[in-house]
């Protein structure tokens, strides 16, 4: 069910229903400055990344900005090794797989999603952008930029940026029973490929976090009556 509010523009980021990276937000408020600003880098090459892999079209090559995105400024060097991860991603056959047989960007919103933290129950109103969504078998994929240079690091950088409550997040809204994380190194371009399943320890620690920040977001929401 999707509910549209009044005077709502149509665009996915001004909806005012809460998105996981509303609860990164209020995450990274609790880190130190250097923790945030890695966070903020991260995010500003995974835009560049996800542009040339899911909507080319928007990446504007003599400007060097992707369309409709927050206005970063790359350079000659970040958009070659963006292309060469691109390159990567597309040389693997499951990502290819994924890419041929989903819906790219596919965004879903879900009023009242319960969430429960220490015996408390809430809901609140939900949002979330698929990279990659298989609506036939109900399951998606997220695509993450990464300097891991091994599966190994890679779970590590997964654990550290909380990508794992962001997959139960997702999976909350959608009623998805498995999930994929993709990580691209923009070091060696090799392409990581971490499933997770209802039950399985990636989901459960995801489910931990999501739950506590989701918390820590509906208790400090103002009260209307």
């Amino acid at each position: 069910m999707i509910l549209e509010p009044l005077n709502w523009d149509g665009n996915y980021y001004t909806h005012p229903f809460v998105s996981n990276s509303d609860l990164s937000r209020l995450q990274k408020s609790l880190l130190a400055p250097a923790e945030e600003l890695e966070y903020r880098d991260a995010l500003k090459f995974g835009t560049l990344v996800h542009a040339l892999i899911l909507e080319p079209e928007t990446f504007d090559h003599y400007t060097r900005q992707v369309v409709g995105a927050p206005a970063y400024e790359y350079t000659a060097v970040d958009v070659a090794i963006a292309r060469k991860m691109r390159d990567a991603f597309l040389a693997d056959d499951f990502c290819r797989s994924m890419l041929a047989t989903c819906a790219v960007e596919y965004a879903m919103y879900n009023p009242s999603t319960k969430f429960a933290w220490n015996g408390v129950e809430f809901e609140l109103d939900t949002r979330r952008k698929y990279d990659l969504w298989n609506q036939l078998v109900k399951w998606g994929a997220d695509i993450k930029s990464t300097t891991a240079t091994t599966e190994s690091a890679f779970r590590t950088a997964i654990n550290r940026f909380d990508y794992d409550r962001g997959r139960v997040f997702y999976a909350a809204g959608s009623g998805a029973k498995r999930d994929a994380i993709i990580g691209i190194s923009k070091i060696n371009y090799k392409v990581f490929k971490v499933f997770l399943a209802e039950g399985s320890e990636l989901w459960r620690s995801g489910t931990d976090k999501m739950n506590e920040i989701a918390f820590k977001y509906w208790a400090t929401m103002p009260v209307t009556y």
